[in-house]
């Protein structure tokens, strides 16, 4: 290892180095997914404990002035959308990881992603990583896909036929807060997809 590193004398040398080394660490994903794992279960509380107390304390309220304690909160029940975007691209990392640790004597360093990581369709990635979804996971994972494509990062879809797929599913895009009984509990879907996550990356997600 040492060796390798010794003959790395310019900025390309070691941009390349890490490059290549980065694509083929499954560790490195799993540490990134987990990254904004833990980030998006911080922002979906914050989301959740203002959600309970907009609907609790301020339910007559009609005007929330920009500065108030009413507007703060209302501003965080805003949080789910960045949240979930995070939480999507955390199970895309850790499925490209495991992706990776599968491929890792096949991969060619060609100086770029393989096709296969250039896609944010989760249910493909999992199809990929040979994991068994239950019916449950297979709609957990297109809901993601649709934040991690663009329902996390802008208004509307790329094409219209996909804004109107979206208003005629059955989908609920707010699965993340369907089950809190105030602690804050994932649905079962998201524990057991986890839990075959670190089975086949044979590391333990918190």
């Amino acid at each position: 290892m040492f060796d390798e590193l010794s003959k790395l004398k310019t900025p390309t040398d070691w941009g390349s180095h890490q490059f290549n080394v980065s694509l083929s660490s499954a560790f490195a994903w799993y540490t990134l997914g987990e990254q904004h794992f833990l980030a998006s279960k911080v922002l979906l509380m914050e989301c959740w404990y203002a959600k309970n107390e907009l609907y609790t304390t301020y339910n007559e309220v009609t005007e929330f002035g920009y500065g108030t304690k009413e507007f703060d909160v209302l501003q965080k029940t805003y949080f789910y959308e960045p949240a979930t975007l995070l939480f999507a691209l955390s199970f895309e990392n850790f499925l490209k990881g495991i992706w990776l640790k599968q491929n890792s004597k096949v991969l060619n360093k060609t100086g770029s992603f393989p096709k296969l990581l250039k896609t944010h369709d989760s249910k493909i990635l999992a199809n990929k990583c040979e994991i068994e979804l239950t019916k449950e996971e297979e709609i957990m994972l297109k809901v993601l896909t649709l934040y991690s494509t663009w329902r996390g990062k802008y208004i509307i879809p790329l094409n219209q036929e996909e804004n109107i797929e979206l208003w005629e599913s059955k989908y609920p895009l707010a699965f993340l807060l369907k089950k809190y009984p105030g602690d804050f509990i994932f649905p079962d879907e998201v524990k057991s997809l986890r839990m075959k996550i670190s089975d086949k990356l044979n590391l333990s997600l918190l």
